[in-house]
C-alpha cells in the first residue's frame, strides 16, 4: 500500500468518525428540543387553564353587580353581616342614649327592632335616616329622615343630630330595649354607645365633647308612620 492509499483510508475513517459524532450530537439536540417542546406545551396548557378560571371568576363578579344592582344595594341595610347589635336592656328605659357615628359621609342608617329582640316589653321599630358630617362640623352636615315606624306604646328614637360634636353624628335610643343598626356608606371606626353623661365622646382642640342622655323626645325626630315624600 502506498502512502496515498493510506492517507485515503485515514480520510475515509476520519469522515466516518465525524459523521458519527455529528449524528450523535444532532440526536442529543433533537431529544433536548423535544423535551423543551413538551414542557412548553404543558406550561401553555396550565396557563390556559388558569386564565379560564380567572375569566370565569371575574365574569361571576361582574354578573353579581349588573344582574340586579338595586337588590345588591338594598341588602346592605338588611344583611346580618352588616349589622351592629346594641343591647340597652340594662339601661334606664326612661332615658335616651346616644349611639354616635364618626365622620359620617352619605351614611345610610337603619335602626331596627322586632318582637323577638330583648327589651322591657314588646315593641317594633323601623327607622331609616341618612347622616352627613365629614368636615369638622362645617357646612357639609345634614340629616335626611326617610322612614319612622314604631308600636308597642313606646317611641324608641328620642333625638337625632348631625353634629353631636365636630366629628360625630348621633341617634338617641331609648334604654331598656335592644336594637339592630345597619349602615351603608362611609364612616370611620365603630359606632359608639354613650352610656353616661360623664363619658367623653371625643376631645377636639383640648375641649371634651359629650353626648348626654335626654329624657324628653326632641323635635328633631319625625313623627310615627312618617315616610319621605308622602
Amino acid at each position: 500500500m502506498d502512502n496515498f492509499q493510506a492517507i485515503g483510508q485515514l480520510v475515509i475513517k476520519a469522515q466516518d468518525l465525524l459523521d458519527s459524532i455529528k449524528g450523535g450530537a444532532i440526536r442529543v439536540m433533537q431529544e433536548q428540543f423535544d423535551a423543551l417542546k413538551v414542557q412548553f406545551t404543558d406550561k401553555l396548557n396550565s396557563v390556559g387553564s388558569e386564565l379560564t378560571v380567572f375569566k370565569n371568576q371575574q365574569q361571576s363578579n361582574v354578573n353579581s353587580i349588573f344582574t340586579d344592582p338595586d337588590k345588591r344595594y338594598q341588602t346592605q341595610l338588611v344583611n346580618d353581616e352588616n349589622v351592629t347589635r346594641f343591647d340597652l336592656a340594662h339601661l334606664d328605659q326612661n332615658k335616651f342614649y346616644c349611639i354616635a357615628f364618626h365622620h359620617a359621609e352619605m351614611l345610610d342608617v337603619r335602626v331596627r327592632r322586632y318582637v323577638a329582640d330583648a327589651g322591657a316589653a314588646v315593641g317594633v321599630l323601623d327607622y331609616y335616616v341618612q347622616l352627613q358630617n365629614w368636615s369638622g362640623g362645617g357646612d357639609f352636615n345634614f340629616i335626611k329622615q326617610f322612614h319612622h315606624f314604631f308600636n308597642g306604646g313606646n317611641q324608641f328614637v328620642g333625638k337625632i343630630q348631625s353634629t353631636v360634636s365636630p366629628y360625630y353624628s348621633g341617634i338617641w335610643l331609648r334604654g331598656g330595649w335592644s336594637y339592630s343598626v345597619y349602615c351603608s356608606g362611609k364612616k370611620d371606626g365603630e359606632i359608639i354607645l354613650v352610656e353616661s353623661d360623664s363619658q367623653i365622646l371625643e376631645r377636639v382642640n383640648n375641649i371634651d365633647c359629650y353626648a348626654p342622655t335626654i329624657t324628653e323626645i326632641h323635635n328633631s325626630v319625625v313623627p310615627n308612620n312618617f315616610i319621605a315624600g308622602q
